[in-house]
């Protein structure tokens, strides 16, 4: 069942506003949750391309980079460095064990958490 994008829109405003108003911890898990959502949804945007972003890296990666931005701004960044180098290490493995393109599925993965983490943060 698809949900049109009014109906979309209503639903987030109301979960949103909200959030917006009160604020704090309130605001991070809600946009937070919405972001990880999202990155969810980024690597699944490119099933149909052969292109298979492993989701834990994605939507964990994401959340890390958010919740240390937003927390522990000092770790920020060897956080980031680590959570790249899991995602280039599985993508050696797959890549190893035959996949063509795990240097592909290893882009789209850097990218999600790249621009929805640190950008979303």
């Amino acid at each position: 069942m698809k949900i049109n994008r009014e109906l979309a829109a209503l639903i987030l405003a109301a979960i949103g506003i909200p959030a917006i108003y009160f604020g704090g911890i309130f605001f991070f898990v809600v946009f937070g949750t919405m972001t990880a959502i999202a990155a969810w949804e980024f690597g699944r945007l490119f099933i149909p391309l052969d292109v298979k972003p492993y989701s834990v890296l994605t939507v964990g990666g994401t959340a890390m980079v958010l919740i240390s931005r937003a927390y522990f701004p000092n770790a920020v960044v060897p956080l980031l460095t680590l959570t790249i180098l899991a995602s280039m290490t599985v993508y050696l493995v797959a890549y190893e064990k035959g996949r063509d393109k795990a240097a592909t599925d290893f882009a789209v993965t850097a990218a999600a958490i790249l621009y929805l983490g640190w950008i979303g943060s």
